[in-house]
């Protein structure tokens, strides 16, 4: 995500309304953008063009679009001996055996991204 002031332009096809795009215009306004069309200006949610942008989407798009969540985790079995004191023979032992998963990594990007080339050498 650019972080910077930013802007780009988008062609209108029959060419009387191009739309000028504005991101980063306003520190204190980081999750807005401005559109101005035909001389008029629009202050948009993020959010909001994040919805049409699926809205817009086919299926395969959309798809790309989801943000996915992938942890790592590393998985240990941990036996617990517990000694009873009432409802069970005094001095029986149970013993059981508990599964913890631990997060080792995790990474947050959207399905659709390939991974990056790489070049070595």
């Amino acid at each position: 995500m650019l972080k910077s002031h930013n802007f780009c332009l988008l062609k209108d096809n029959k060419g009387d309304n191009d739309v000028e795009v504005e991101i980063n215009f306003d520190k204190k306004q980081p999750d807005v953008v401005k559109m101005v069309m035909g001389g008029k200006t629009a202050v948009i949610n993020k959010r909001e063009l994040y919805s049409m942008t699926l809205l817009i989407a086919d299926e395969i798009a959309q798809e790309e679009l989801m943000p996915v969540n992938k942890i790592d985790v590393t998985q240990f079995t941990r036996s617990i001996r517990l000694k009873a004191e009432k409802d069970i023979k005094k001095g029986e032992e149970i013993i059981a055996n508990v599964e913890i998963e631990v997060p080792t990594y995790i990474r947050k990007k959207f399905k659709g991204l390939k991974k990056p080339k790489t070049k070595v050498g």
